[in-house]
């Protein structure tokens, strides 16, 4: 929860820096001038997930991302643009409750991430810009697995199967699409990006369990 706050504080802290330098160059400051062109990169992502359901705790998933990023300016006069982009994600948790025992469970899934985001940059100088932005993310699902160990023998499950996850008594079936929104601000320095955005999807990835996904994000523009 600490993480998500001081991701949200960032977010806000962007769209302010912007919000103010607006407000500046309403007023005749000397502020530099927007920067209408485009950009395309490649972006790495830490993802300190969690499952949400309705009730009870918070479970939580590492998750690493890579992909890349499209932005396409929308006006010739104002700095507002669409970034599109596509990126493969791997999650990965422990779920073994009792680890003096001989029993082991661990889940691992791939999917892709769709993000289309609006945003507004903020040009402070010929290096530097302030990218607050929000959008849509759409999750394909593909491979999910849980693999259990116990005594020696081993199993995989597939939590998208639901003969396989009544089989193995692993509960309800995941769903393998998803779509959720975002929020985030990226500090562009010359050609490389950090980023930190917080998202939660609208749809279940189980029965009345959803997605939350903060992010803190790497990139390079070209």
């Amino acid at each position: 929860m600490n993480r998500i706050k001081l991701l949200m504080v960032a977010c806000l802290l962007g769209m302010a820096a912007t919000a103010s330098a607006q407000f500046a160059n309403s007023k005749g400051s000397s502020s530099q001038g927007g920067d209408m062109s485009g950009w395309q990169g490649l972006r790495v992502s830490y993802h300190p997930m969690s499952l949400s359901p309705d009730k009870g705790d918070n479970i939580g998933i590492t998750g690493f991302s890579a992909g890349y990023v499209k932005g396409f300016g929308l006006s010739q006069s104002t700095p507002i643009f669409l970034e599109v982009g596509a990126n493969l994600l791997w999650t990965s948790k422990d779920l073994t409750e009792d680890e003096d025992t001989d029993y082991s469970e661990k889940l691992n899934m791939f999917s892709v991430n769709i993000p289309v985001n609006f945003g507004y940059k903020y040009t402070v100088n010929d290096k530097f810009s302030i990218y607050p932005y929000i959008g849509l993310n759409f999750r394909v699902n593909v491979v999910g697995k849980v693999k259990t160990e116990d005594e020696g023998e081993s199993k995989s499950t597939d939590v998208f199967n639901k003969d396989d996850m009544k089989k193995n008594g692993m509960g309800e079936v995941w769903k393998r699409f998803q779509a959720g929104w975002q929020i985030g601000v990226a500090f562009n320095l010359n050609k490389f990006t950090l980023a930190a955005s917080y998202g939660k999807d609208f749809t279940e990835i189980s029965k009345k369990v959803k997605v939350s996904m903060p992010s803190i994000t790497l990139g390079l523009n070209f």
